[in-house]
């Protein structure tokens, strides 16, 4: 695996497991009521749970910022960071850091007040800059933090341990 595909690995694994160091509680105790209820297969209520809590757009808005924080870890460090840009791209970097707005600071466009410049040299930008603005650009979609989200859940001791209780 390459470092950039590393660093996406990263940003949705941490994301998701942020996320779930937040709500693990209440998403298993809606899992479970819905089985107690219904009697359905804990995976498949899990499914559904996960779905309605993503669909929710404070929990959506609430997984990118646990996907922006990881993305600034991911880029904490230059070494990181120019092996996401080189596998990745150089050339596709760049393009990434101007399509999502990166400029050096102290140029025009910052005293402007404008978010881009297409006049501006891209060489006085440091490379955590680029390497956040490629994991921006291609952030993973709901569907794999979703995905993500379901799998940590039935690995982790809570919920294996309560899929028991339940007879399952």
């Amino acid at each position: 695996m390459t470092g950039y595909d590393d660093a996406r690995e990263n940003v949705v694994w941490g994301a998701a497991d942020a996320f779930l160091s937040n709500n693990l509680d209440e998403i298993l105790d809606e899992v479970f009521e819905r089985v107690d209820e219904d009697g359905d297969d804990p995976a498949d209520v899990v499914e559904d749970v996960v779905s309605d809590w993503i669909s929710r757009i404070s929990i959506s808005d609430e997984v990118r910022e646990y996907i922006y924080e990881q993305i600034d870890d991911e880029t904490m460090y230059t070494a990181d960071c120019m092996e996401i840009i080189t596998d990745y791209g150089f050339s596709d970097s760049l393009a990434a850091a101007q399509e999502m707005g990166v400029w050096p600071a102290g140029t025009h466009a910052v005293e402007h007040g404008r978010r881009t410049c297409g006049d501006c040299d891209l060489s006085d930008v440091d490379e955590s800059a680029v390497a956040s603005a490629v994991l921006t650009l291609n952030m993973p979609d709901d569907d794999t933090m979703q995905d993500e989200i379901i799998r940590q859940i039935q690995e982790c001791s809570s919920y294996l341990e309560r899929v028991q209780e339940a007879g399952f």
